[in-house]
């Protein structure tokens, strides 16, 4: 049996947001070839989308469908850095209007969500039960934001490892609300920041490969984006270094690690780890 599960998750989102002003040459070019991979593997996997990416690209978001992937809500675009630091009320349009924009496009409405840059709150869990979403995978244990190095904006260092309910008051303690939380995992060589597609551009295939075996939980959600699926950088070359190293049409040695995570441990999807923990959660 295999010592832990993989769960294959991708934040559809438009070029990072936090550099490029409007941009999709992740979603147009390395989606496409990431789902050929994914077909040709048999795997299963989580896109978490935004509302103006169904809207401004409907057909690739209805491959994702078509192929059998599980659907969830990222938001109505990414262009606001931290949910966490909207009001209640915002996150509640917000939220409401992705999932109506996506629900109109692909014909379903998404039942998970995940929140750009792990920016969840109390605020956020109340509007997904508000909403009827009773899957989040937002939390990134481990992950620490400050602004201007003081102010924190996140600290989510004492958040659970494995599925949780989180609580209404703090989404980094277990309590009592009608959410699982899966959280991201944790990259444990380098501590605050997951393991996914950008970790396997600017470390290595070993080093990818390596991090996954060294985590002791009994899955590894690992974050991909559209944006580190290709060379980024020669479209925007002033970028930062950290962005174009990260950024990498690398897809054959993504195919060849996917496939030998296939031969080590089994894929799920995080929907499977949710009926497991509501099974034994009494």
């Amino acid at each position: 049996m295999p010592e832990k599960r993989i769960v294959l998750s991708v934040d559809v989102e438009r070029d990072i947001s936090k550099y490029i002003d409007e941009s999709y040459i992740g979603v147009k070019e390395g989606i496409p070839q990431l789902l050929e991979i994914l077909a040709d593997l048999k795997i299963r996997s989580n896109f978490f989308l935004t509302g103006n990416v169904c809207r401004k690209h409907p057909a690739i978001m209805k491959e994702i469908l078509g192929q059998g992937h599980n659907i969830g809500c990222h938001g109505s675009e990414h262009k606001v850095q931290y949910y966490s630091s909207k009001t209640r009320e915002w996150q509640e349009e917000n939220i409401s209007k992705a999932k109506k924009q996506i629900s109109t496009v692909l014909g379903k409405a998404p039942k998970a969500f995940r929140a750009p840059n792990f920016s969840v709150n109390s605020d956020t869990i109340r509007v997904l039960e508000s909403q009827d979403i009773r899957l989040d995978s937002s939390i990134l244990p481990g992950r620490v934001v400050k602004k201007w190095r003081l102010m924190k904006l996140l600290d989510f260092r004492e958040a659970p490892r494995e599925p949780y309910r989180p609580s209404r008051e703090d989404p980094t303690k277990p309590g009592d609300s009608n959410v699982v939380e899966i959280p991201v995992t944790e990259n444990p060589l380098h501590p605050g920041i997951p393991i996914g597609s950008g970790t396997l551009n600017y470390f290595g295939k070993e080093e990818f490969l390596d991090a996954i075996r060294e985590v002791r939980q009994s899955y590894v959600v690992l974050l991909f984006h559209p944006w580190e699926l290709v060379d980024l950088g020669r479209h925007f070359p002033d970028l930062p270094d950290w962005v174009s190293k990260a950024c990498k049409s690398n897809f054959r040695t993504l195919g060849i690690c996917l496939e030998e995570l296939l031969s080590n441990y089994q894929y799920c999807v995080l929907e499977d780890i949710q009926e497991e923990f509501l099974a034994t959660d009494k």
